[in-house]
């Protein structure tokens, strides 16, 4: 089967530096503080790997509705990106490349949460009928305003 490539993006304006920002995000122990997932699956269960912070970090999940995954930060330039491997486990075994993106403008932040990957037909025909991307990209920005909520309220 073909693979094609998807792209979800969402980005919220932080009034907050940059580098605030990122120190909040660069700890997976503050991943489930701000993470939309746990909402969505109260049977959700998460660990933070040994390393929480910097590359090789780690968080994984399983949960009932959500299925499971695992993140590893791979890369970091400081208060400007954090690159994430996510693999995601059962029901629908896949691999997708995030990105979180920040740019200082001023005395604010611009942060992207984004993800790119490739889907076989199964999953393509599975996005297009629960209106997959769409989906994501919502429940980004929810993760986006609730990392605006934290790093603001401790300003």
């Amino acid at each position: 089967m073909a693979m094609k490539k998807y792209s979800i993006e969402a980005t919220a304006i932080v009034d907050a530096p940059a580098a605030v920002v990122f120190d909040y995000i660069n700890d997976m122990n503050h991943f489930g503080q701000w993470s939309p997932f746990a909402k969505i699956d109260k049977s959700l269960t998460s660990e933070v790997g040994k390393i929480n912070k910097g590359v090789g970090a780690s968080y994984s999940y399983k949960g009932k509705m959500i299925g499971s995954g695992e993140m590893i930060f791979t890369k970091l330039t400081p208060n400007k990106l954090i690159a994430i491997s996510m693999d995601f486990g059962a029901p629908n075994p896949s691999h997708a490349d995030i990105e979180w993106r920040l740019v200082a403008e001023g005395t604010l932040t611009r942060f992207t949460w984004a993800m790119t990957g490739e889907r076989n037909l199964k999953n393509r025909i599975m996005a297009a009928a629960f209106n997959l991307d769409k989906t994501m990209t919502k429940h980004f920005a929810e993760g986006l305003n609730n990392v605006k909520a934290h790093v603001e309220k401790a300003k």
